[in-house]
């Protein structure tokens, strides 16, 4: 049980560590600086690797990027991860305030990235401070990977930290991203997601027929044809889950056509669809091609499946056991630490979970603390949520076995 001393301790260590991790800007591609600081502090308490690595296929261009490990505690017994990104979306024009200066109006606390996600890193880092500067000893090793580009394209800094083998062993993956704002159905803090949707981006080309502008039924409108695919693409059958709620498709981009009098023959667009676990990529492949063909088009369409690789889609739809001991006895130490019986949902987004849970046997699950406005003005996440998911955790790893 813990007492007022800790408590104490917990709230001024997240108060100053939120503040600290907020004003040191790590957009996507960005965060070595970030990187460097949280080494240099966390070296001081625990054992520290600095992974490194280059991305060079999936983004077209070589990327170097780099992720923090951080080591704590005995793992002969096994050993948690406790994984955390530590990039944030590139600012958006609607800020007010300046977002790398923490603003504390009771217990909301604004700034780019508070919420998504580096109040779920302070919760990490101060669970695991709290416990060494108590001489609280965890059953279990502690593992914080403090990865790289998850709000960036395709999770670098997981999918490299799995390819390197910092996961290989553990017993479970903690995520702390905020599960309220992006559940599947509505939920109360503590909620834990246990799952979440994947995501087949789909590449569409449309290749028409070219004609004067002035004359066109001459030509085949690539354009127009690829308007009317989009326009479907709600007509798709979308399936359900009882977990993950509804699939959704968006169009994200279209391009297509010149400014001259030719009739375009040539229109791309790209859609997203994210999907439950019962739609594979033929089904979905199958689907789309079978509404294309009720339109009755002039124009051929091409679909292509972007971010893949050779083990199937980056982002893949995941449900973890609920069942699991690892899932059973954090929602027992949340349960012992906040009072409540923790709501158990999917997330509506993807996000690093679905790089790692299907690609590791051990459960992959989401716990981090609660606010509102992700990736836009006003930003905020709960300190009083942080606290908690911090006196959660602590009382997880003096149980887990």
């Amino acid at each position: 049980m813990l007492t007022l001393a800790h408590k104490h301790y917990i709230e001024n260590a997240a108060t100053a560590w939120l503040r600290e991790l907020v004003a040191i800007s790590s957009p996507y591609f960005e965060e070595a600086s970030l990187i460097g600081y949280l080494e240099d502090r966390l070296k001081q308490s625990f054992k520290t690797t600095v992974q490194t690595y280059e991305e060079r296929n999936l983004l077209g261009h070589p990327f170097s990027g780099v992720n923090l490990i951080a080591d704590f505690g005995d793992f002969t017994n096994g050993f948690v991860v406790l994984n955390g990104h530590v990039d944030t979306v590139i600012r958006t024009n609607d800020w007010d305030q300046n977002p790398l200066e923490l603003r504390i109006e009771g217990d909301r606390c604004s700034g780019l990235g508070a919420l998504d996600m580096k109040g779920g890193l302070t919760a990490f880092i101060v669970a695991m401070e709290t416990m060494r500067h108590f001489g609280l000893n965890p059953t279990v090793g502690l593992r914080l990977n403090a990865v790289s580009d998850e709000e960036g394209p395709y999770s670098l800094g997981t999918l490299n930290a799995w390819r390197a083998g910092f996961y290989k062993g553990c017993m479970g993956v903690i995520i702390g991203e905020p599960v309220v704002p992006f559940s599947c159905r509505p939920v109360t803090f503590p909620a834990i997601a246990i799952g979440g949707r994947g995501r087949y981006y789909h590449s569409v080309l449309v290749k028409g027929k070219p004609g004067h502008g002035a004359m066109p039924r001459t030509g085949i409108n690539a354009v127009i044809d690829a308007a009317r695919i989009c326009l479907d693409t709600g007509k798709i059958p979308l399936k359900s889950h009882d977990l993950l709620g509804q699939e959704s498709v968006c169009v994200l981009q279209i391009q297509g056509g010149v400014k001259t009098l030719t009739i375009p023959d040539l229109c791309r667009f790209d859609f997203d669809r994210h999907v439950v676990p019962d739609t594979t990529l033929a089904c979905a492949e199958q689907e789309f091609y079978h509404m294309v063909e009720g339109l009755g088009l002039g124009s051929s369409v091409t679909l292509e499946f972007s971010e893949c690789l050779p083990d199937g889609v980056v982002y893949q739809p995941y449900v973890a056991d609920h069942s699991h001991p690892f899932v059973r006895r954090l929602g027992e130490a949340c349960h012992q630490a906040t009072g409540r019986i923790p709501d158990y949902t999917g997330m509506l987004s993807i996000c690093d979970m679905n790089v790692l849970g299907p690609r590791i046997s051990a459960p992959v699950v989401l716990f981090g603390p609660t606010g509102e406005n992700p990736h836009k003005n006003r930003e905020w996440v709960s300190l009083r949520s942080i606290c908690s998911v911090v006196e959660s955790l602590i009382s997880f790893f003096l149980s887990e076995k």
